[in-house]
Parts: structure tokens; sequence; C-alpha cells
């Protein structure tokens, strides 16, 4: 027992000596500047208040329209992660935007991590400026992977995006509690120690697709991140640890949860615990009201695909097939449209 005890006091010593010895070291996070101007819709990107401009990808529906899909790409990804996709959506009458978080693809300052909140914040404001572009059209929000933890988090939040369906890809909520102390720890102190230290964006271990072409491309596209500095994993794990604490909206949120059998970054024990966290007693208000007019029924809905789907699940090679419902239209569609539908005025009253 001593000798455990001794231990455990010098893992702790070990790193409280560590840390400061780093001294001025700490991980960087790049938070927004002062508040310009509001922010703003300039059709090739959201410009937010700071002045951050969030590139933008459109995908028109075809007629006739029956919505907005809003979507939020995952970690080292940006906006043209939606490519593959998109047609699917589109052939259905959904219109899909995408943008490019801050930290990532043509947005500001690449590669650095801006802070969870920052970017649930920015979820917020580009919900709000889709719904202003589409006032007409019920609004889905869709993320992957941490596109689904932002979501998460501002769903949570102090104003909720103004949306009407949650559809939530692989959500990274698997956090510093699901890797462990010791994995946590050695994390928390090479960000402390080293923040800038980088690693390549790949893994023998990882194969986030079964998608050989989509693959290919991502290793030749230049907006996607090659390098990860070792703050901005640690700044993913926090939001990671904050999205699993925010999943408690998923009690009272029409959401859609899509989860593959072979996902080998994301574990199930994470999703079961993101399914199962207890649920707040109020959410907060949107920044908007929804199209449906008022806070949507309790509506979550799980769909696994046991033995096949890897993390990336929206870059299946068989996308379309295995989508496919006997009435013939993509089982996410299906999930948005119906969620959007407006409600009886009976079920919340005024």
């Amino acid at each position: 027992m001593r000798g455990s005890t001794f231990a455990t006091v010098g893992r702790r010593g070990l790193l409280a000596a560590g840390l400061a010895a780093a001294g001025g070291c700490a991980p960087r996070v790049v938070r927004p500047g002062p508040a310009v101007a509001a922010p703003r819709d300039e059709g090739d990107a959201f410009v937010m208040a700071d002045g951050a401009r969030l590139p933008i990808s459109l995908w028109p529906a075809r007629e006739p329209a029956r919505g907005v899909i809003l979507a939020l790409h995952g970690f080292t990804d940006y906006r043209r992660a939606f490519e593959i996709p998109a047609p699917l959506f589109t052939e259905a009458g959904w219109t899909v935007l995408a943008y490019d978080q801050r930290g990532f693809g043509a947005a500001p300052h690449p590669g650095l991590w801006p802070g969870h909140d920052t970017l649930a914040a920015d979820a917020t404001e580009a919900a709000r400026l889709t719904r202003a572009r589409f006032p007409r059209l019920p609004l889905a929000v869709l993320g992957e992977s941490m596109g689904a933890a932002v979501l998460l988090l501002a769903g949570a939040g102090e104003t909720a995006p103004p949306a009407d369906a949650y559809v939530l890809s692989a959500p990274a909520v698997w956090g510093g509690e699901a890797m462990g102390e010791v994995g946590r720890t050695a994390l928390r102190l090479l960000a402390h120690l080293v923040p800038q230290l980088g690693f390549a964006n790949a893994s023998p271990f990882h194969r986030p697709t079964d998608n050989e072409a989509a693959l290919a491309a991502l290793a030749r596209d230049p907006l996607v991140l090659r390098h990860i500095r070792i703050d901005a994993l640690w700044g993913l794990v926090q939001a990671m640890d904050a999205a699993l604490e925010a999943s408690r909206i998923l009690s009272a949120t029409r959401a859609l949860i899509l989860y593959g059998g072979r996902d080998d970054l994301v574990p199930p024990r994470a999703i079961d615990g993101a399914r199962r966290t207890p649920a707040r007693p109020r959410l907060r208000a949107p920044a908007s009201p929804p199209l449906s007019g008022g806070p949507p029924p309790a509506s979550a809905r799980y769909d696994p695909i046991p033995g096949g789907g890897r993390h990336h699940r929206l870059a299946r090679r068989r996308l379309r097939s295995a989508w496919q419902e006997t009435a013939g239209r993509p089982r996410l569609v299906n999930v948005a449209r119906r969620a959007a539908k407006p409600q009886r005025q009976a079920r919340h009253p005024q």
C-alpha cells in the first residue's frame, strides 16, 4: 500500500515538476478578437463578429426544395468533406451548406485550436445565418465526428442553434475519461511542455473510411491538416469531454445518431455513455425560433450499423445503397424531413 502511495505521489510530483519547469509553456488557444460588426452572410463565407471569415461550400437542392442541411466537418478536415454525401441529399430536395470551422481548411489560423466554446458559438451563428438565408425551409444541422461534438456543445449553450433536427455522425464523445488516467496525464503533460510538438495525421491502426478514392483525395488535398499540434489534440479531448456532458440535450431534441460497427476511433462505450447521459430539466432557448414554432419533442434515434461502417460514414463507397430504406429515400433525409414537420399547436401551448 505504501509503495503504491509513494508511486502515486511520485507521478503527481513529476507532473507538477514538469509543468513548473515548462515555465511559460502552455497550450495555445486562438480566441476570437473583439467584435467589430454583427455576424453576416457574404455569400461565399460567414463572417463572425470579430471579422473571421469562414468559407462556405453550397450544394443546391433539386426542386422542389424540402429543406436545408448545415454541415460541420470533423477534426483535420474542412467543408469539402461533404462532397460525397451532398448529391444524395440534393437529389432528395435538401440543400447542403458547409463551412470551414476556425483552425481548419481556409478559415483563420489553420492548425491552431480556437477553443470548443468558440466553435460552438460559431455554429450557432452559422445556423442563424443559414436560417436567414433560407427562411421558409426546415433546417437540419449535421455534424461528423468533431462537428457532431460542436453541435452538442452549441445545443447545450446559452442560445442553441435555431435547428429543427440534429444529425450526429460518429460523434466525438471519447474524452479524457475514456482514455484512462495514464493517457490523459501524458497528453496533458505534453500539451503543457511542448505544445507546438506535431505529429503526422496518419496511423496504420486507424482506417477512417473504406473508400480508397476518398483516402487518396484526402492525401492530396492541401487544405486537410497534415500535421497536428499536440495542444490542438489536447483541446479536442477537452471538447469531447464537454460534448459528453452536453449530450443530455439528446433526451429533448429531435436527433439521429449514426454509428458504424467498424469505427476504430470512437469506441462503442463512448456512444453508449452519450446516449445514457441524464437529461437536465430545461433546454436553452434557440438563438431564433425553429421553423416548427416551438421546442421539439424528445425523439432521439440511434442508428448503429453492426459489422459495417467506419468512422467517416459519410464517405462510404456504397453510401447510397447503405442508406436506402424500402421507401427508396435515404434514412438521414427521412429523419430530417420528419423532424422538421410543424407541430400541432396543442402540443406546445403558448
